[in-house]
């Protein structure tokens, strides 16, 4: 009987310290994954940033125009006013294209009425092409619409008429920038259509300008 009783005992005692290690041996393995939650990091809760949306370049024609023309202006035995404006538009660092309407008007002193008077109106298209700067080469049709005198042969004026002419102008000249989008032109052109200067407009097949023109 005493044995039993020790046997039951010593297997009483044997379970406990068995409980025991169990029990440390978890709580060891509990505060490991504990520590581990509190040393995390908190997750991040600063607001996402929405992107804007961007909006696309918009082509706008008048960012690479420009306008001006030419002015021409005297008195005298000859009374001048010539009026041209015109349009430039950029199509790349080297090329410009345009065009514009052509109002002249002549007042002679020597003349006799009606042919004292002269009025002349038209249109031009050109290309201008930059070589480098400030040199470029122009190309430019021009037809006029002027009021021809008629001589006979002892140069007596014997009436007059209103006619077309179609001018084919080549050349160049100088192109100068000033104060950011301006432009100051001064051209030399030579009219391959001009055969004399009974049936042309121009007295001469050499033509000179100096014109302007501004941007926006």
């Amino acid at each position: 009987m005493k044995k039993y009783l020790l046997l039951l005992f010593t297997v009483f005692l044997g379970l406990s310290i068995l409980a025991q290690n169990q029990e440390r041996f978890v709580e060891k393995e509990e505060k490991p994954l504990e520590q581990a939650e509190e040393q995390a990091p908190a997750p991040s809760k600063k607001p996402t940033r929405t992107s804007k949306p961007v909006k696309a370049n918009r082509y706008n024609f008048w960012d690479n125009a420009q306008i001006g023309g030419n002015f021409g202006l005297g008195f005298g035995t000859v009374t001048y006013v010539a009026i041209s404006p015109r349009l430039y538009y950029t199509v790349s660092d080297k090329l410009l294209v345009g065009s514009g309407i052509t109002f002249n008007y002549t007042k002679f002193k020597d003349y006799p009425s009606p042919y004292d008077e002269s009025y002349v109106y038209g249109f031009n298209f050109f290309g201008i092409y930059k070589i480098f700067d400030p040199i470029f080469l122009q190309a430019e049709y021009e037809p006029l619409s002027f009021e021809r005198i008629n001589v006979d042969a002892n140069y007596y004026i014997i009436g007059e008429e209103r006619v077309w002419i179609n001018n084919v102008l080549l050349g160049g000249g100088i192109a100068q920038e000033f104060g950011g989008n301006s432009t100051v032109f001064i051209t030399v052109l030579y009219n391959v259509s001009w055969s004399n200067a009974q049936d042309s407009y121009y007295s001469s097949p050499w033509v000179f300008r100096i014109g302007v023109g501004f941007g926006f």
